[in-house]
């Protein structure tokens, strides 16, 4: 989703729902956590609201949940994947 989707999407579509969902964020250290909250806070429709680092997980704020799985699995395979591989961890 792009920026203009997403405005188009906040201004026009009364009918979705954002909401929270968590997603944990292994094999990520601490470090790679917080790179991957600022990447997926960078993108259209998504924000960290918060890191648990005892739990590994994020708490993220979604514009649409009715895509939530869609959107996570999306988030593991193009960037916590790769973030792992940068760093030499295994996904």
């Amino acid at each position: 989703m792009s920026g203009w989707d997403t405005a188009r999407f906040i201004l026009h579509d009364a009918h979705h729902v954002g909401g929270l969902t968590r997603m944990d964020y292994l094999p990520l250290t601490p470090a790679g956590a917080s790179t991957l909250a600022a990447m997926v806070t960078l993108t259209p429709g998504t924000t960290v609201v918060s890191i648990d680092l005892e739990k590994n997980e994020f708490v993220l704020h979604l514009l649409d949940l009715s895509q939530g799985e869609m959107t996570l699995d999306t988030i593991r395979r193009d960037f916590v994947a790769l973030l792992a591989v940068l760093a030499g961890e295994r996904t």
